[in-house]
């Protein structure tokens, strides 16, 4: 063979005589090397190899339909839609870059990681959605302590808060995030105008207008009165047990102080008032002739003490009263009936010698006043 034709793949044909030679030009990435130059034989031929080079930095477009590009097919760049992109990983599909969107599927967060790469910001979409909607950030980053806020059509603008108070009028659950009210933001006057309930409606303390209601999960309700040294000590108002209670009771202060040594007293009925306490008996009193005659009140402790006959009328009688009568005297004492009311059963007058005493108490309309 003197010639033979070689042609290229736009069909441009050279031809070959003997003793030429044909050089094949890397290029394009592409590295050309003879591999095995031993023999020639039908058995061992020459070996030229062509080897596409790793870097491929001489490659400006790689256009197909189809084309894939990864790790594997499960780690991937695929380019299967029009005009998509789409990221695989996991053999999932995790991002889909199309014309002006890049898609995050499946709730996937969008992270932007600190400087040291271990801690990252996420962002990401609600588990559900009735409809998809667009927020437009702000073209500035705003002032100092101003919040982010939505026109309602998803348009963004910085805006100072308002210090006017809640517009409606309440505060809802709603409009609070869990333990967003701490001991902080009430440590100044609050205004309630209806009602405030603490613990539990059933358990708890309710304060509404003009009342407060201690409730409790199965104990007496008490209010504790502490001391000013460190709340060292406190005084107890306490409920009574529920099988102490026929029904409910109201106890209605008095409207004054009272005076000094005076007790809190019952009518029976819960209207408390101030009044003077009084012992089993009156203070011992004195009596000299010119208070002839007397007639005495329950408790009375009397000293008669008269050169001249001396009258002291028993008063009218409730069972339990009681009269404690001495004759110091050298006049005679008569003890006076009061009315019809009896002496040890009589109906007659008593008298009491010098130097004589008696206590008298009385039982009823049968015996009257009767001698101890």
């Amino acid at each position: 063979m003197t010639s033979w034709i070689l042609e290229d793949g736009d069909g441009t044909e050279v031809s070959v005589s003997n003793a030429k030679e044909v050089k094949f030009v890397e290029g394009g990435g592409l590295d050309i090397n003879w591999t095995d130059t031993d023999n020639g034989t039908d058995g061992d031929p020459y070996d030229l190899t062509f080897t596409v080079n790793a870097a491929q930095t001489g490659i400006t477009s790689l256009l197909a339909t189809d084309i894939k590009i990864g790790e594997d097919d499960q780690t991937k760049i695929d380019f299967e839609t029009a005009d998509t992109i789409n990221f695989y990983a996991g053999n999932t599909k995790q991002l889909s870059l199309t014309d002006g969107a890049l898609n995050i599927m499946a709730q996937g967060d969008l992270r932007l990681e600190d400087s040291s790469g271990g801690e990252y910001v996420a962002l990401q979409a609600p588990s559900s959605l009735s409809s998809s909607y667009t927020l437009t950030l702000p073209a500035d980053d705003g002032a100092s302590s101003q919040i982010l806020s939505t026109d309602g059509s998803g348009v963004l603008s910085w805006a100072s808060v308002s210090t006017a108070g809640l517009t409606d009028g309440s505060v809802t659950t709603a409009k609070l995030a869990d333990d967003a009210v701490t001991s902080a933001k009430l440590a100044h006057a609050l205004d309630i105008t209806t009602s405030v309930s603490v613990g539990g409606s059933s358990d708890g303390v309710a304060i509404s207008q003009g009342a407060i209601a201690l409730k409790n999960g199965g104990a007496q309700s008490r209010i504790d009165f502490y001391c000013e040294s460190s709340n060292a000590h406190y005084t107890r108002v306490q409920a009574a047990a529920h099988s102490a209670y026929s029904g409910n009771i109201t106890l209605t202060l008095p409207a004054s102080t009272g005076t000094s040594g005076q007790a809190m007293v019952t009518d029976g009925s819960g209207n408390l008032s101030f009044a003077t306490v009084e012992g089993a008996y009156s203070a011992w009193a004195i009596k000299a002739a010119s208070d002839h005659p007397y007639t005495a009140s329950h408790k009375d402790q009397l000293i008669i003490n008269s050169a001249s006959a001396f009258t002291v009328t028993l008063p009218a009688g409730s069972s339990g009263n009681t009269v404690i009568i001495c004759n110091a005297g050298a006049g005679a004492v008569t003890i006076g009936r009061n009315g019809s009311e009896k002496i040890n059963s009589a109906a007659e007058d008593g008298s009491l010698p010098q130097g004589n005493s008696v206590q008298l108490v009385y039982v009823d309309g049968t015996i009257g006043w009767f001698e101890i």
